[in-house]
């Protein structure tokens, strides 16, 4: 089988589960609406992320959404949830996340990302990395010691790869970031490096 053709199933396969996630995630928030009256702060936070956001982050490294028009048809479900709570809802989208204490899905997916690349390059999955990963072994003094050789496709669906999306934010990373093989001390690493995503409101 072909690399090319490889891609395009892993396009196809993207495509019908980002379908298949959105219908579920509008149901569940279909059935929300439906059963509860009202919603506070407290309350809000602890049913959706336990309800609808674990539908629309499960194995998003797959179905990632390739254009503008799908990441806003992802994220415009989290943006008509933050709506049900009452005294939130004539505030702009991004302050509501504030108040929230909420990420944009497009942050997390991006974050879930680099945190993928971490785990296939350190053993955690059962995956081999030559696979996934070509390294760069130069300038190891100036970068942190696992750093990637840079995406050189030419075609616009390799262009999407998940190897495309991590390559440069992953080199980007310091290299403290990386002194530790445990996921959770990785997590807490990457948190204090502020790291950035695309920004969501370009991206709506």
């Amino acid at each position: 089988m072909s690399v090319t053709l490889v891609f395009i199933l892993i396009l196809v396969l993207g495509l019908t589960s980002m379908s298949e996630v959105t219908r579920k995630a509008n149901y569940q928030l279909l059935c929300l609406r439906r059963n509860f009256r009202k919603f506070n702060l407290r309350s809000f936070i602890a049913i959706y992320k336990s309800t609808v956001r674990p539908i629309l982050e499960y194995n998003s490294s797959v179905w990632y959404p390739l254009n503008k028009n799908d990441r806003a048809r992802v994220e415009k479900i989290q943006q008509r949830a933050t709506k049900l709570v009452p005294y939130l809802k004539h505030l702009p989208y991004e302050n509501r996340l504030h108040r929230l204490g909420l990420s944009s899905l497009q942050f997390r997916r991006d974050r879930a990302d680099i945190i993928n690349t971490f785990r296939i390059i350190k053993g955690i999955d059962n995956i081999s990395t030559s696979q996934f990963f070509t390294f760069n072994d130069t300038n190891r003094t100036r970068y942190h010691p696992h750093k990637l050789y840079p995406s050189l496709s030419k075609r616009k669906i390799g262009q999407h790869s998940f190897y495309s999306r991590v390559w440069k934010p992953w080199n980007d990373l310091p290299p403290k970031t990386f002194l530790t093989d445990d996921i959770n001390r990785f997590k807490t690493k990457l948190a204090e490096t502020n790291f950035q995503s695309k920004s969501f409101l370009n991206n709506l």
